[in-house]
Formats: structure tokens, sequence, C-alpha cells
């Protein structure tokens, strides 16, 4: 057998003592200067105080960039490499064991398979970049599982994709760190929009595909829908109060369908707004005194064509059903002169 063997004659080896060196040199070359200078080492150097049970070792390989030969990697004696700069392969695939990078990038053009990927307790995070061609940038879960991608810190689950049923499960509360504001968009042409800024005009939002809003939850417990709103058979609504009123008043039906007005002097244009045909209105008149009852920008038939005259100092009921849509509608005496 044919073997070279670079070996140390000290009786002593301890910790990062160097028991074998190559180096190369171009020795011959003529310019002046770092060109004759060892360009690259290979050595094994001690990794431990060497004793009966102890001699492990490592490789340094040190290669010179114009200046001094320095070390550029380490092979240990457990088997780690350790590159002071990235790895760049070109193989169509490369499988490595437990790898530890350190404060460097991983640039990969194709797949890249791991059991799990771990950052440092050191470090402030793990951020995964997309570059290249922006219409192709995707991570990919294959598995059916119920946790293909599972976000923790610790014990708690933030979001976990599931592709076994195909959720994505959200543990804990949605928060925008911009302007508050968080919008979902379904993959039909719902859209779901939170708006949540700390402004006055918090709300909830149903919009559809073209960015028209079709229902609104505000801030005040107001529900505005754009179009049909079925709740069965009946709707309940809180009563709506008026006091001391006199002159104009406004009766806004988006509020209630049951209204309470007290007055104190003559309603000379009572205005009922934003009624929808076919809605039922109630209105409860306590009168402060022999005071008179006139409309404004609305109209009331009442049975017979002649309107009720109103109880002095007593409590009326006038009901209303909405035949045009905020202006025109059905009169009726629920009662008068109730005591």
């Amino acid at each position: 057998m044919h073997s070279l063997t670079l070996q140390s004659s000290d009786d002593t080896i301890n910790d990062g003592d160097i028991l074998g060196r190559l180096g190369f040199a171009a020795s011959s070359e003529a310019d002046v200067g770092i060109g004759d200078d060892v360009v690259a080492k290979l050595e094994a150097v001690a990794e431990k105080t060497f004793d009966d049970n102890e001699n492990a070792t490592e490789f340094v390989f040190s290669l010179a960039a114009d200046g001094t030969v320095a070390s550029k990697m380490t092979l240990s004696s457990a088997g780690l490499l350790t590159p002071a700069g990235g790895i760049t392969s070109t193989a169509a695939a490369n499988t490595f064991g437990a790898t530890s990078f350190s404060d460097a990038n991983i640039t990969n053009v194709g797949s890249l398979a791991c059991g799990s990927m771990v950052v440092d307790t050191a470090a402030a995070g793990l951020d995964i970049v997309f570059g290249g061609v922006t219409t192709t940038n995707k991570m990919t879960l294959t598995d059916s599982l119920a946790d293909a991608l599972n976000i923790t810190e610790g014990s708690n689950s933030y979001m976990k994709f599931d592709t076994s049923s195909e959720k994505i499960i959200i543990s804990k509360t949605l928060y925008s760190a911009t302007n508050g504001d968080i919008t979902i968009k379904a993959e039909g042409d719902m859209i779901f929009q939170v708006d949540a800024d700390g402004d006055t005009s918090e709300s909830f939002s149903w919009l559809n595909g073209a960015g028209t809003e079709r229902m609104n939850l505000t801030e005040a417990g107001d529900l505005q829908v754009d179009g049909d709103l079925d709740l069965g058979a009946r709707y309940i609504g809180t009563t709506k109060a008026y006091t001391a009123q006199s002159g104009s008043v406004v009766i806004d039906a988006t509020k209630a369908n049951y209204f309470t007005v007290i007055t104190n002097g003559a309603i000379t244009g009572l205005d009922i707004q934003n009624a929808v045909l076919g809605q039922k209105l109630v209105i409860r008149f306590a009168w402060g005194g022999a005071h008179t009852l006139a409309y404004a920008s609305t109209t009331v038939i009442w049975p017979g064509g002649t309107a009720p005259t109103n109880t002095s100092t007593g409590v009326d009921v006038y009901g209303y059903i909405c035949t045009t849509a905020s202006s025109n509608f059905d009169g009726y005496v629920i009662g008068q002169n109730l005591s």
C-alpha cells in the first residue's frame, strides 16, 4: 500500500494545533509581490486537546484572494461542512442533512425540500423573498395534511393551511399594522372589508367584485343593505323617540319601524324619509296641547279621504304603509285619545 502521511512531532497536542499541512504556491513566479506566496492550504487541526480517548480533528481549507491566504471552509470531525461564504450548486438536485446557515442567503432556482427549517434564537426572523418572474412566484403545498403549513410561536398556532379539507384556519386576531383596513376577497365576486383605522367611521362591508358596496354594518350598529333584506316574517327594531317637537320634524325610516313623538307645539311639516315600498311604520303622538299636524314632502291618504283630528293633550297612534318610496303613504288610525 502506498501512502503519504503528514505528521506532527509534538508530544502534546492541544486544541487548535496543526497536525499537518499541504500548501500550494507558484514559487517560480517571476513577478515580485504576492505572486509567489502560498495561495492555498489544507490543514488538519486538532479540535480538542488529545489524550488516550480524544483525537477529534477538523480540516481547514484556506485560499488567497488578492492577498494573504485565509480560511474559507471547515470540515469538522462530526462531518459538518461550514463555508465562509454561500453554497452554489448547478446540480439538478442536492441532498443535505442538518444544515446551518449563519447570516447567509439561500438562492435557489429549483425546489427546496426540507423536513424543517429552524431559525436560530438569536436571529431577527426568517425572510422568504420571491424574486424573478412575479407571475410564477408561489409557495406550493402538495401533501394532504391537516397541518400542511402551520405558523406557530411556542405552543400558539396563529394560522395553518389544511390541505386535506382545503381550509385556511386563522386562530388569532387579524390586524392591519398600516391603516387598520383588512380586505378578504373570495374566489368569486364577493369582497369582505373591515374598516378599523381608528377614525369615526368603523364598519364591516360586503362588496361585489366591482367594488360596489352591497351591505354595511356601522360602528353605531346601523345595517345598510343595497338590495332586498329578508328578515323572515317580521322586523323587530328599537323605538326611535323624538321629544319636545314642533315645526319641522324628520322621521328617518331606516332607524326603526316604531316612533314616539312628544310635541310642544304644532308640527308644520312631518317628513317621513328613507322609507321603502311596503314598509310599515307606527308613530305614537303624545300631544302637549291642541297642536295640529301637517306633512312636508310626504303625502298621506286616509280612509274616506279625511285626515283624523288630533286629540288635545292626549295620545294618538297612527299607522303608515309606504306605497311610493319615501313620499306616499296610506294612513290609518290605530287608536286615539289613549289614556
